[in-house]
C-alpha cells in the first residue's frame, strides 16, 4: 500500500521533470530564432532610417544650387517639427521653409558657380570642395522612434568669406504607417579648428 502510495505521489513529478528537461533545448531554439528576428528587424529599420537621413543630405546639398529642390525636402519632415539650431527655435515645417530655409541656404558655400542676388559670383577652389560632409553618423532605432546623431562639416559664407563650419547634429524621426519621418533636428556649429576631427 505504501509503495503504491509513493509512486502515486512520485509518477506525475517525474513526468514533469522529463516534460521540463525535453522543453528546455525548444525554448533556447526559440529564444535564440526570436533574437535573430528582433536584430534583423532592427537592422531593417536602420536602413530605412539612414534611407531618409541621406536623401535629406543629398536634396539639401542639391537645393543650395537648385532652390526648387526644397520642395521635395517637406516629403520627409513631419508638418510640426521642431528645428533647433543657431537661429533659435523653429515650430513646424511651414515656418521653417518659409521663415529661414531659403536664407540658411544663401549661407552655404556651393560646390560649383551660383547667382546670389541676380550678380554671378565664381567659386574658388576652396568654394569647390565638398560643401557639407558627415561623419561618425550612429542610428539607434526603438520601436517607431528612432534617432541619428553625427558630426558635420560644411563650408559657409560669414561676412563675404568662406569660412569651414564644423559641428554636431541631431535628428529625431518617427514612423507612422510605415514611414519614417523627421519630427525634430537639432545642430551646432562654430568655425572649424585645428583639434577638430578630420575626415
Amino acid at each position: 500500500m505504501k509503495k503504491n502510495f509513493l509512486t502515486t505521489l512520485l509518477m506525475p513529478l517525474l513526468v514533469i521533470a522529463v516534460a521540463l528537461t525535453l522543453a528546455l533545448p525548444v525554448s533556447a531554439d526559440t529564444k535564440a530564432k526570436d533574437s535573430k528576428t528582433k536584430a534583423a528587424k532592427i537592422a531593417k529599420d536602420v536602413e530605412a532610417v539612414l534611407a531618409v537621413f541621406n536623401a535629406v543630405l543629398d536634396v539639401s546639398s542639391k537645393a543650395v544650387t537648385e532652390r526648387s529642390a526644397v520642395t521635395q525636402l517637406e516629403a520627409y519632415f513631419d508638418p510640426d517639427v521642431t528645428i533647433i539650431d543657431n537661429s533659435g527655435l523653429t515650430r513646424g515645417w511651414e515656418q521653417y521653409k518659409t521663415r529661414l530655409l531659403n536664407a540658411q541656404l544663401n549661407t552655404i558655400a556651393p560646390s560649383s558657380a551660383v547667382s546670389r542676388d541676380g550678380d554671378a559670383t565664381t567659386t574658388t577652389a576652396e568654394q569647390q570642395q565638398s560643401n557639407h560632409r558627415v561623419s561618425e553618423v550612429s542610428v539607434k532605432v526603438g520601436g517607431d522612434f528612432a534617432w541619428v546623431t553625427y558630426q558635420y562639416k560644411l563650408n559657409a559664407y560669414v561676412k563675404g568669406q568662406v569660412v569651414p563650419i564644423f559641428g554636431y547634429g541631431t535628428t529625431v524621426m518617427t514612423r507612422t504607417s510605415g514611414v519614417w519621418k523627421i519630427v525634430h533636428t537639432q545642430n551646432a556649429g562654430r568655425k572649424e579648428q585645428a583639434y577638430d576631427p578630420k575626415f
